[in-house]
């Protein structure tokens, strides 16, 4: 899928760069050196720069430090050119701007209008976006010319640079919408004008923020702010919270008849089937599953769906989807030297907290080892869900809790607890694992994500 652009034709050619130099960003024409330069990348930050990329220096409040402080990095990496709303930093090689941010999402608005051929998916969710967003990938990239959102840049800066990387050639692109605050998914909606939006779940996480759940709703569902002609698929529980207004179109899933969608989860906590009800005479699509887990059962129906409404061949995208991988951090399995680990630790709320727990019980094992990180944004919630899920680890062989929020459900003498993940010692960890035994490493980004701790373990397995 396209991050940057493989293919030969220039992601930004000159031309477009001037055009949006003159029109859209009131900046100055480029000179000859410039004009004579093609972009075939745009980075936001200037450690990633590679030859040919565009340069975008933000500064506060999208940035902590003013990126024009980084041009010259940017250019001794290979930048063909850069975005300039400082004086004292104009060459050459600068497309001044009264606004670099405001110049990015021009650009985002540019992509948008020149991919006419292209149908834009947004899709929101408390949980299990990034996996959705994943699988969509695998089963349908050998559909058309394929673009998506990179890792989880689904913020004010990842919505506008995914768009920005949008070659003019994409057939079908895939962005992914988070917030935490309200107000946040319309506008993004509005830069993306999808023509399909997905609210795949909402549940009491990333509340802090929030008034109350139903605020929370409104604002996954205002996703449906960019569509002007379009159709929303969400969960029927909230279908009734949805303005409806002219060109859109609202489709319904979920495990209640009343759904457009009907699913049945198998207890195998891989298998589904469901039934269109959309069509003359209701259809079945039976799938799977790549992964064990209520979580992924449903988000893989929803893929499945998607497909559907994309018009695809369904026998090759359940085939493509029974293959697929699962990103990193979010419940791909990784096996070495005997030892089976659940990497898990992207995040974590109350909901994939149990799921995660329930596929630990079901991994064959010598044993089964839960080490289990706070949950971040919670509001009132959080105490309640840290004492939930210290019952629910009570199916591990062993328990290792972390964060000052499970500090009062330490549950009995078998778990183990640490106010950080920095005061594990992990040598000493690594020694008491044996052959066969199974890890979940499940917890807010912040806990173990963030300092790459299951490549800490993994290599501290393997060097033991």
């Amino acid at each position: 899928m396209d991050q940057q652009n493989p293919m030969n034709s220039a992601l930004w050619t000159p031309d477009e760069l001037h055009s949006i130099s003159a029109a859209y960003l009131a900046g100055h024409s480029l000179d000859a050196k410039q004009q004579a330069q093609a972009i075939n990348g745009i980075q936001i930050d200037s450690r990633r720069v590679t030859a040919g990329d565009l340069f975008v220096p933000l500064r506060a409040p999208w940035a902590e430090r003013d990126g024009h402080q980084f041009i010259h990095n940017a250019i001794a990496r290979g930048a063909s050119a850069y975005l300039c709303a400082d004086e004292s930093y104009r060459s050459g090689q600068s497309i001044y701007v009264q606004d670099t941010f405001k110049g990015l999402n021009a650009l985002a608005r540019l992509a948008v209008k020149r991919s006419k051929n292209a149908t834009r998916i947004a899709l929101t969710g408390s949980s299990g976006k990034t996996t959705l967003r994943h699988w969509l990938g695998q089963m349908l990239s050998n559909q058309g010319r394929y673009h998506a959102s990179e890792g989880s840049f689904n913020n004010h800066l990842g919505v506008p640079l995914t768009l920005a990387r949008m070659p003019r050639e994409t057939t079908l692109g895939t962005f992914e919408v988070g917030t935490n605050h309200v107000g946040e998914i319309a506008p993004l909606s509005r830069l993306i004008e999808p023509q399909l939006a997905i609210v795949l779940n909402v549940l009491p996480v990333h509340i802090g923020h929030f008034p109350n759940f139903e605020a929370l709703v409104r604002e996954k569902l205002s996703i449906t702010e960019g569509i002007n002609s379009g159709l929303l698929l969400c969960p029927e529980a909230f279908s009734d919270v949805v303005q409806p207004r002219s060109g859109l179109q609202i489709q319904t899933f979920g495990t209640s008849r009343a759904a457009d969608f009907v699913i049945d989860f198998h207890p195998d906590g891989q298998s589904f089937e469901i039934n269109d009800r959309t069509t003359p005479r209701s259809a079945s699509i039976i799938g799977k599953a790549p992964a064990v887990g209520s979580t992924y059962q449903e988000t893989a129906a929803v893929a499945l769906i998607i497909g559907r409404l994309l018009n695809h061949p369904l026998d090759e995208c359940i085939s493509a989807l029974g293959h697929a991988s699962l990103p990193g951090g979010r419940g791909r399995v990784i096996d070495v030297a005997g030892i089976t680990i659940i990497d898990d630790s992207y995040n974590a709320n109350p909901v994939s907290m149990r799921a995660a727990l329930e596929r630990l019980a079901r991994t064959y094992a010598k044993r089964r080892v839960a080490v289990l990180g706070e949950m971040y944004e919670l509001g009132d919630l959080a105490d309640q869900a840290h004492e939930d899920a210290s019952r629910w680890a009570s199916q591990a062989d062993d328990v290792l809790l972390i964060g000052s929020q499970f500090a009062p459900h330490v549950r009995n003498t078998q778990y183990r607890y640490l106010p950080t993940v920095d005061d594990l010692d992990l040598n000493h960890f690594v020694a008491g694992l044996e052959t066969g035994d199974a890890i979940l490493v499940k917890g807010s980004n912040g806990v173990f994500w963030k300092s790459n701790w299951v490549d800490r373990l993994v290599a501290a397995i393997e060097a033991r």
